[in-house]
């Protein structure tokens, strides 16, 4: 344990020592369209390191080029669009290599997100359900080419109507001998094409979207996975994701979420709700419980200490099951830690966070950019 500590401790060191400003600014809830024209600005180039720690990747990093422009009918202050490659090597030999492109014009009225790349992710699955608790997982390893596109608009100051379309092709590289995975029995164990239209619907009155010290957030989405779509597989996606932000005494913030998560027929097994990363339930491994339906409440408190450093306390509790009605109090999973925050951004209230997540049988530590939630 004091090795992972001391490592870690390092890990920041070299985040904070690295970080640079980041070129975000918030939105500007404005409908007044200068003009409808694309055309572009003059913008910025900025080369940036990738670190950060996690217990299903251990220590990672990378680079990234960020070019930053405007286009000409935003006004000043509204948010930057952005072409953003990247790539990531992990400890555990993981692979990330993508490009982002993230549009915003007429004033931050429209914003159009795309994603592409590459991923090679071995990881540990460990079955599919709740009572799990003696699992010690099966390697495997998938190898994931994808696209996802993202438009929404400003219908209203603070609402949001959006589409997306994603399209995966997934093989699987490697499975344990004898295990689960290499039986064929589980669904998307022998990879495929996973394709989908969605719609979603965000209200978002933060007064922050790094470090909101009050407002709230609300997602609602729905997904069709079908094989008119050039899918494999075909099953339906919900999601309902509602955050509160309240701050008292201007130092002391409390952040709430409500997340539920849900599938229905036979959807790839890496497509189940499943929690336990960097930002739902800290202290699991990623796909430590998955099942069809995922429900979790987080609360977190935050507050600035000295300088640009601030401290946390965090608690979840939640579980997942195989249909609504089949969740039980009792089989609730709990999550509690703490951490640090390293302020990188005074403008954006943006933070480095290293965080110690507890679970049940479980625990785990996190290095990375922005608040979980």
């Amino acid at each position: 344990m004091y090795m992972i500590i001391k490592t870690s401790l390092i890990v920041l060191i070299i985040a904070i020592l690295l970080s640079g400003p980041v070129a975000y600014a918030e939105p500007v809830e404005s409908d007044s369209i200068d003009s409808d024209t694309l055309t572009t600005s003059k913008g910025e180039l900025l080369f940036l390191p990738i670190i950060f720690y996690s217990p299903e990747t251990k220590l990672a990093g990378g680079a990234a080029v960020n070019y930053l422009f405007q286009f000409t009918s935003n006004k000043d202050g509204t948010r930057p669009s952005s072409i953003l490659p990247y790539l990531i090597y992990t400890q555990e030999k993981q692979i990330i290599s993508k490009v982002d492109l993230d549009f915003y014009w007429a004033n931050d009225k429209y914003n159009l997100y795309s994603e592409f790349g590459y991923v090679k992710f071995p990881g540990k699955f460990y079955g599919i359900g709740n009572d799990l608790d003696d699992a010690e997982g099966e390697d495997y390893t998938p190898r994931i080419l994808g696209l996802l596109l993202y438009f929404k608009g400003r219908i209203y100051p603070g609402l949001y109507l959006g589409a997306n379309f994603g399209y995966e092709d997934l093989k699987m590289i490697e499975t344990e001998d004898g295990g689960m995975l290499a039986s064929g029995d589980v669904t998307g164990s022998q990879g495929g094409a996973v394709s989908n239209l969605g719609l979603y619907f965000n209200r978002d009155t933060r007064d922050n979207m790094y470090y909101p010290l009050k407002g709230s957030y609300h997602l609602v989405s729905f997904n069709l996975y079908d094989s008119a779509l050039g899918s494999d597989y075909e099953f339906r996606q919900y999601k309902l994701d509602l955050r509160k932000y309240v701050t008292f005494t201007k130092v002391n913030t409390f952040a709430f979420e409500i997340l539920f998560h849900g599938v229905d027929r036979d959807p790839p097994f890496l497509k189940l709700p499943n929690f336990g990363d960097s930002n739902v339930m800290r202290g699991y491994m990623p796909m430590r419980y998955a099942d069809k339906n995922l429900f979790v409440v987080q609360a977190e408190y935050r507050r600035p200490i000295w300088w640009k450093f601030g401290i946390v306390g965090f608690a979840g509790f939640g579980d997942v099951a195989k249909e609504i009605g089949k969740f039980k109090i009792n089989n609730f999973k709990y999550s509690f830690g703490g951490g640090i925050r390293y302020k990188i951004s005074a403008d954006e209230n943006i933070n480095v966070r290293l965080d110690y997540g507890i679970g049940q049988g479980s625990s785990g530590l996190y290095i990375a950019f922005a608040e979980a939630f």
